[in-house]
C-alpha cells in the first residue's frame, strides 16, 4: 500500500485559529433576519442583539464541539466495519453551461446534457452521484429543479442530491418523491431529493434559504436537509492573509454547524469550502495554490473538530473553461494533494469546469480515468509468494515470453490499470491517427451511451411524474 502524508497545521496553529474563532462568534456573531431561526437560537442559549444579530457564547460552542467529537467516535466504529474503496470520486456540478460533445462549444446546458451525464455516471463503477451535473436551461427558470429531479430519478437509482431551488417547488418535489418512493412515510425518512441552506459570507444568513428549510421540516422531512457549509472568499469576504481566512472560516463553519443542530436537531461535522480572490482578475478561484492550501487546512480543521475522515472540497474543480492542459494540471495537483492529506472522497467533481459553472461529459470520463489511476497507485505493490513468481522466472530463464503464461492471465487485471482515455500507443501508431485524449474520451462516451438507456422508474411512474411536471409548469410559469 502506498503511504502518503501531508500536514499543514501544527497544534499551536489549531489553538490560535480556534481561540480567534471563539472570539468572533462571541463578539461579532451572525446576522439573521429570519425570526423563527433567531428564536430557536435563543432557546439553545445564544444571545440575540438588536433583533437581527445572534452571538454564540463560548460554553455553547464548546458543548457543540464535544458533540461533534462524540459523532466522530461513532464514525470511527462504522469505518472499521466497512471495507471502503481507496478513493470515491463524486459527480457533481449543477452547471448552467455544457461543453458540447460534437462542436466543442461551451453553451447553455439542456435536458439532453443532463440525461447524458447521468447515464454516463451510472455506468462508471465506484462513482457517487452528488449534485446533478447540469441544471437544464431549456426549461422555465421556475421549474428547472423539478425537471432535474424527474430526469435524474429516471436514469439513476440515486437522486438524493437533487436540490430544491425555491419555496414554490416544494409541493411538487414532495408529489414526485411519493411517486418515486411509493409511500409518503418513505419520502419523509428517505427523500429522493435534498436541500441545504447556505449563508452569505461574512457572517450573514438570509431569509429565503431558511424559509425553505423550515418548510421542509414542517412537512415532516427528516433527512437530506441541512444548513450548508461555509464558503468565504479569501481577500473578498475575509482579509487577504491565509491565517485570517482560517479564523473566519472556523467561525463561520462552526456557526453553520450549530445552526444545523438548532434547526434540524442533528449534529453534523464542521465543513468548509474555501475560495480565493485572484488579484489580477478580481474573480473567485478554486485552483490557485492559496485556495488549495486553504482547502487542505479546512480538511485539517474538520479533523481537529472531530471528523475522522473528512473530504477535501473542490479537488476535481478547475478554473479552466475547457478540457485543456490547465484543467488537467489543476485537477491533478489538487487530487494528489487531497490523497496525500488522507482524504478519500473526491468532491466537486467529475467533469467540472470553470468552478462548476460548466461541465464536460467527456471530461467526466477523463477525470474518472485519473481517479482510477490514483486508486491503482494507492494499492501499491503486493508482495506474496504467488506474485513474486520466482518459480516462473527460474523456469523461463532467458525466455522473454511471460505475456503468454497462465500467471499473466491470472493476474493482469488486478496488477495493470487499463485506461479508457489515456493514449499509450507508440509514436509510430499515433502518427497514423493523431487523436488526443479528448477525442478518445468523446469516442468512448459515444460507445458507452450508444445502447438503450437503463431506466429506474416504471412506465407508470414516468407518466405520473410527467403529469406533475406539466402541472407545475402550468401553475408556476
Amino acid at each position: 500500500m502506498l503511504r502518503l502524508k501531508a500536514e499543514l497545521l501544527k497544534e499551536d496553529d489549531f489553538n490560535s485559529i480556534h481561540q480567534g474563532s471563539l472570539k468572533i462568534m462571541k463578539e461579532v456573531g451572525i446576522e439573521i433576519n429570519h425570526k423563527r431561526t433567531r428564536e430557536r437560537l435563543a432557546e439553545i442559549g445564544c444571545n440575540v442583539v438588536n433583533n437581527d444579530r445572534v452571538k454564540f457564547p463560548n460554553n455553547l460552542v464548546k458543548e457543540f464541539i464535544r458533540e461533534m467529537k462524540i459523532l466522530g467516535q461513532e464514525k470511527i466504529k462504522k469505518l472499521k466495519t466497512i471495507k471502503r474503496p481507496r478513493l470515491i470520486p463524486h459527480a457533481t456540478g449543477q452547471a448552467l453551461f455544457a461543453h458540447d460533445l460534437d462542436s466543442d462549444e461551451i453553451r447553455k446546458a439542456i435536458k439532453a446534457d443532463l440525461i447524458q451525464a447521468t447515464r454516463l455516471v451510472r455506468l462508471l463503477p465506484g462513482v457517487y452521484l452528488g449534485h446533478p451535473s447540469f441544471i437544464p436551461q431549456d426549461v422555465h427558470p421556475l421549474v428547472r429543479d423539478i425537471h432535474t429531479l424527474s430526469i435524474v430519478a429516471r436514469f439513476h437509482p440515486n437522486s438524493r442530491e437533487v436540490e430544491i431551488f425555491s419555496e414554490k417547488t416544494i409541493v411538487y418535489f414532495l408529489e414526485i418523491a411519493e411517486v418515486i418512493r411509493g409511500d409518503k412515510e418513505k419520502v419523509l425518512k428517505d427523500p429522493p431529493f435534498s436541500y441545504h441552506a447556505y449563508g452569505t459570507s461574512p457572517f450573514r444568513f438570509g431569509d429565503e434559504g431558511l424559509k425553505i428549510l423550515w418548510q421542509l421540516i414542517d412537512s415532516g422531512v427528516q433527512n437530506g436537509i441541512s444548513v450548508g457549509h461555509a464558503m468565504p472568499v479569501l481577500g473578498a469576504s475575509t482579509p487577504i492573509t491565509l491565517a485570517s481566512y482560517l479564523v473566519a472560516l472556523a467561525a463561520e463553519g462552526l456557526i453553520a454547524a450549530i445552526l444545523n443542530k438548532a434547526i434540524t436537531g442533528k449534529t453534523r461535522f464542521f465543513l468548509g469550502g474555501p475560495c480565493a480572490l485572484d488579484i489580477k482578475t478580481f474573480s473567485s478561484v478554486q485552483s490557485s495554490p492559496e485556495a488549495a492550501l486553504l482547502n487542505l487546512a479546512s480538511l485539517e480543521l474538520a479533523r481537529y473538530y472531530g471528523d475522522p475522515e473528512p473530504f477535501y472540497p473542490y479537488a476535481l474543480s478547475t478554473d479552466a473553461k475547457f478540457p485543456d492542459v490547465q484543467a488537467g494540471l489543476e485537477k491533478a495537483y489538487k487530487v494528489i494533494l487531497a490523497l496525500a492529506s488522507g482524504s478519500r472522497e473526491i468532491v466537486t467533481g467529475l467533469g467540472v469546469l470553470a468552478q462548476a459553472s460548466a461541465v464536460s461529459v467527456p471530461q467526466i470520463l477523463i477525470d474518472y480515468d485519473f481517479c482510477m489511476m490514483c486508486n491503482r497507485m494507492l494499492e501499491g505493490i503486493a508482495i506474496t509468494e504467488d506474485k513474486l513468481a520466482l518459480d516462473l522466472i527460474l523456469k523461463k530463464g532467458l525466455q522473454a515470453d511471460f505475456i503468454a503464461t497462465e500467471h499473466t492471465v491470472t493476474h493482469y487485471r488486478e496488477e495493470i490499470f487499463v485506461p479508457q482515455c489515456f493514449d499509450r500507443r507508440a509514436l509510430s501508431s499515433w502518427n497514423l491517427d493523431r487523436k488526443g485524449m479528448l477525442e478518445h474520451a468523446k469516442e468512448r462516451v459515444r460507445e458507452l451511451l450508444a445502447p438503450e438507456p437503463e431506466e429506474f422508474l416504471t412506465e407508470k411512474q414516468i407518466k405520473e411524474i410527467k403529469k406533475i411536471v406539466k402541472k407545475a409548469e402550468a401553475q408556476l410559469t
